[in-house]
């Protein structure tokens, strides 16, 4: 859209995940634009969106970016490492993704978060994290899987055939799939037992955990928290209203680069603690 903004007016009904549920606050609108936030949202049918639950891996992967580390939070076990991203890291709305491959929910999100950042291609960066239930035990690995994936600069393709068949992730089929996409199967093997690679997947999960995002899965947008998953359209228009969110702060003169990070330390009474849990060191 160029020119003008339309705002979509949507509130979130999120459906339980993993682990449990819980509802979007109010949705607000507004009309502020700034020059250095722009986006090209299509309009789209609830039909087209809900199908794509349905189907992984129908659409072809994302392109791998890799998002820097952040600072590791005291009295956490393991230690943080960069991680697997999609769209400009200098985007104004960042939305983290903390998700496990044995939740049959965050299998249906996967199609609709590749939309959600093939739609807003210069406005979103898609981040993910991993938390990996106790409940299920191939989970861990596959999480590690898909970090030896990202070193390849093969995640999102992992991560497709990750969520197609959720029953089929033992060491063996694992190493299948990385052959499948691609990958030096012998360096994936290696990296499947790196200890940097484990220790980011317990990290992240402890991280979780300390954010109350280990319902899987959880997105916090611009330090939005939304836990469970309810459809496409409501998550579409939370990124909306903090695009333009981030447009105000634009106005105020914050640069490209800083807009997620300020976004995500004004949201609410949790938005310092989410940003310097989630953001890597700013200059």
């Amino acid at each position: 859209m160029h020119g003008r903004w339309r705002t979509a007016v949507a509130i979130l009904a999120l459906t339980a995940g993993c682990e449990r549920r819980a509802a979007e606050p109010p949705a607000t609108t507004t009309t502020v634009r700034a020059a250095a936030v722009s986006t090209t949202a299509p309009v789209r049918t609830t039909t087209d969106t809900k199908d794509l639950e349905g189907m992984p891996a129908s659409t072809p992967p994302l392109t791998d970016v890799a998002a820097p580390p952040t600072r590791a939070l005291p009295r956490l076990t393991g230690m943080p490492n960069s991680s697997p991203a999609a769209g400009p890291l200098d985007a104004p709305v960042r939305v983290y993704v903390f998700t496990d491959y044995q939740c049959p929910v965050c299998r249906r999100a996967l199609e609709p978060l590749k939309l959600l950042s093939r739609s807003f291609p210069t406005d979103v960066c898609v981040i993910v994290k991993h938390a990996v239930s106790s409940r299920h035990p191939l989970a861990a690995d596959a999480a590690a899987a898909s970090l030896a994936a990202f070193r390849q600069q093969r995640f999102w393709a992992l991560q497709d055939r990750l969520f197609v068949d959720q029953t089929r992730l033992g060491r063996l089929e694992l190493v299948a799939l990385a052959r499948d996409v691609g990958l030096d199967t012998a360096a994936f093997a290696r990296d499947l037992d790196d200890e940097a690679v484990v220790a980011q997947v317990r990290y992240e999960s402890a991280l979780a955990q300390q954010l109350s995002v280990a319902a899987t899965p959880s997105f916090v947008v611009n330090g939005r928290v939304q836990r469970g998953w309810g459809s496409y359209r409501g998550l579409e228009s939370v990124v909306e209203r903090e695009v333009v969110r981030a447009s105000a702060i634009a106005a105020e003169g914050v640069p490209r680069a800083r807009l997620a990070y300020e976004a995500t330390r004004r949201a609410g009474p949790d938005g310092e603690r989410l940003a310097a849990a989630l953001f890597e060191p700013l200059p």
